[in-house]
């Protein structure tokens, strides 16, 4: 089975795909630097799923804005919205 990883390079991302791994499973690993499988871009709400749910037969969406010690951008809460929503939506669409 292949399993398509939001979110691979997190604390609970990075320990299921080994867990995944060794059971046998192929991973395609998605995280915030770039989205693998020819897709491009990071994972936003307006990246580009097509190319990285090619060959994926279940999806486990891990990815979202959590933990922000230093917040950089001036308007935290639609960041927050737009990683933890807007992402979701637009992946199960």
């Amino acid at each position: 089975m292949q399993v398509l990883v939001t979110g691979a390079e997190g604390f609970i991302g990075a320990t299921l795909c080994g867990a995944l791994r060794a059971r046998g499973h192929g991973v395609i690993p998605s995280t915030r630097r770039r989205l693998n499988s020819g897709a491009s871009g990071d994972i936003r709400s307006d990246s580009e799923w097509a190319k990285a749910l090619q060959g994926a037969d279940v999806v486990v969406h891990l990815a979202a804005r959590v933990h922000v010690m230093q917040e950089r951008t001036g308007d935290p809460l639609a960041a927050f919205r737009n990683a933890n929503t807007e992402l979701t939506r637009v992946l199960a669409e």
